[in-house]
């Protein structure tokens, strides 16, 4: 289920409520942010409570080999899978039935949940945004149900954009890759060892561009202050991931040598990884 370049693996918190009408305080939400290049254009669908780690669902989109796609990654019981395994999920309702192939996430302590990557046009996004609610299982785990009141405008907002996200108008002027400024929020790497996640008390949407002229591996600073492994990025790709103020991130080489620390800010959305690597020689 993984696909290559810049279209990677979004993370999230994922609560499951027992009930649709548990699930007060949750709204759904579409995030749209048009860059010139494709490529770094952000287009995210939140299902959980604002300003909380509480997510049930959360999807973006972004260019594979074919064209637009949707990465989608849904709150489920997963028991004691472990994360990349193979699985299939049903969706339903009465009328509705549908089964997609599935790979369980998990990421930092409390990240849970299923994966699934289709197109703008595929049927789950047409019923989630048309129906009061849809009931899902992982097979051989039990079901969740999750509420669609209020969907309509976001998911078809979200849906249309992607699929036709080369013809969006920009809405973000993109940052320079040559400014010699560091980022906002950006750390030496002499801080590191030293910091570390400290809470997960506002969720964040980032995406991290590679405007370097090097491969860059994404590492998330956990809250012991160890580097976990994201993802990788070769020079002019993108990533887009569902992280959480006061949560650092580190952009190593290959080799594994540290570049560059960012800690992620109130309303900074997009990140430009640009240092170059001038002591460990040429790139």
């Amino acid at each position: 289920m993984r696909l290559p370049g810049i279209f990677t693996a979004s993370l999230l918190a994922l609560t499951l409520p027992a009930t649709a009408s548990a699930q007060q305080g949750y709204t759904w939400e579409y995030g749209r942010h048009v860059m010139a290049d494709v490529f770094e254009t952000s287009l995210s669908l939140v299902y959980g409570v604002p300003e909380t780690d509480d997510v049930q669902m959360f999807a973006d989109c972004g260019i594979g080999a074919g064209g637009p796609l949707v990465r989608a990654t849904v709150g489920a019981p997963i028991g004691d899978l472990p994360g990349g395994a193979g699985v299939q999920i049903s969706f339903s309702a009465p009328g509705y039935a549908q089964t997609l192939n599935a790979e369980v996430v998990r990421h930092e302590e409390f990240f849970h949940g299923v994966e699934i990557v289709i197109e703008p046009d595929d049927p789950l996004l047409t019923e989630l945004a048309q129906r009061a609610a849809l009931t899902y299982a992982v097979h051989g785990q039990p079901a969740a149900t999750i509420s669609l009141a209020g969907s309509a405008g976001p998911v078809r907002g979200f849906a249309g954009d992607c699929a036709h996200i080369g013809d969006l108008t920009p809405n973000i002027v993109p940052a320079s890759s040559h400014s010699s400024a560091p980022p906002i929020g950006s750390f030496g790497c002499n801080m590191f060892p030293g910091l570390a996640s400290r809470n997960s008390d506002v969720a964040q949407n980032v995406t991290f561009v590679n405007n370097s002229p090097g491969y860059r591996v994404v590492m998330w600073l956990g809250f012991d202050g160890q580097p976990v492994e994201y993802g990788r990025l070769n020079p002019g790709q993108s990533m887009s991931i569902q992280s959480f103020l006061t949560h650092p991130w580190m952009f190593t080489d290959g080799p594994g040598n540290c570049i560059q620390i960012i800690e992620l800010q109130p309303g900074v959305t997009s990140y430009s990884i640009a240092a170059p690597s001038p002591n460990f020689g040429s790139e």
